[in-house]
């Protein structure tokens, strides 16, 4: 990787980007707009942190899913993606048990899987978190082209960094937001977590980017 393609990558990481008019295309406006949307459940059916984590999670779950869509649309014959594909659904998949049952034993899910059950606001708005990163996929993965660009291999790693980054950010807040108590907590928990995504998704599409490009 030459000098200048180094010097893309430390500026694309680099989160005084969220400073700049560019880094908000449509599609990032849409992941701001899903996030926004626990801030009104929390003021309207008064959502505890414990259920704005709960919905974390179950976004955890729809990047994931998403990500199996990724693997098989890529350019390789579908004897390798499909294994991929398949080992991608196990390994992530138990992450995410293994996320579910910290969150259990340390917070208690009984209303949230209430809520679910029943179709509640919780369940809508886990839909709605389907519906933005469905959106930010059809306009970045396929309207972008990056699925001509990417072998199957590399799309089943893509979430990971992501994943693993807004996992402590959520965890950490989750905390705060516990120590703060209310409203206050909640706005806490949804801003770190808000600024996390922002900055997690416009570095991973421009690390897509810089490898893409022809080496020189």
């Amino acid at each position: 990787m030459s000098a200048e393609k180094v010097r893309s990558l430390q500026d694309t990481l680099d989160f005084r980007a969220l400073l700049n008019r560019n880094t908000y295309s449509f599609a990032v406006l849409v992941l701001i707009a899903g996030n926004l949307i626990p801030l009104i459940g929390a003021y309207i059916f008064g959502w505890s942190p414990a259920s704005i984590m709960a919905l974390y999670w179950m976004e955890t779950v729809i990047i994931g899913l998403l990500n199996i869509v990724k693997i098989l649309s890529t350019q390789e014959g579908m004897g390798g993606k499909g294994f991929l594909a398949v080992f991608f659904t196990l390994h992530f998949g138990g992450f995410c048990a293994g996320h579910a049952a910290f969150l259990g034993s340390l917070f208690g899910m009984s209303d949230v899987i209430k809520s679910l059950i029943e179709f509640g606001p919780l369940f809508w708005t886990g839909l709605s978190f389907l519906v933005t990163h469905s959106i930010s996929m059809i306009i970045n993965f396929y309207g972008k082209g990056e699925y001509k660009r990417r072998d199957a291999n590399t799309q089943m790693f893509m979430p990971y960094g992501r994943i693993i980054i807004l996992h402590v950010v959520i965890i950490l807040s989750g905390f705060l937001s516990f120590l703060f108590g209310g409203m206050a907590g909640v706005i806490l928990l949804v801003a770190l977590k808000t600024v996390a995504d922002i900055g997690a998704h416009v570095a991973s599409h421009a690390l897509r980017e810089v490898a893409s490009q022809p080496r020189v």
